[in-house]
């Protein structure tokens, strides 16, 4: 989120730093009013999709954590299993 909000793009911060990844935190959300809100795992505007082909091109075998604001969901639970099923399906 840092990266983005400064303006920078997902993958071109991936590309920079590929050979240093040792675990990736999946999050997506979207940008309004200059802030980011929270969304479910690839619903978002945050390059979600491309960043884990990103990943898996280039080999990545580390962890994945989920790291949405799961709080913010009336069913976190259904969340969390959300976001699980969209990272099995993207590696």
């Amino acid at each position: 989120n840092l990266w983005r909000m400064k303006g920078k793009s997902c993958l071109d911060v991936l590309a920079v730093m590929k050979d240093q990844i040792i675990e990736a935190h999946a999050k997506d959300s979207r940008v309004i009013n200059g802030e980011a809100k929270w969304f479910p795992l690839g619903e978002g505007d945050a390059e979600f999709a491309p960043s884990m082909n990103f990943l898996k091109d280039n080999n990545y075998s580390g962890w994945i954590h989920l790291e949405n604001d799961y709080q913010l969901s009336p069913n976190y639970e259904e969340a969390i299993k959300k976001d699980l099923n969209t990272i099995l399906q993207q590696t």
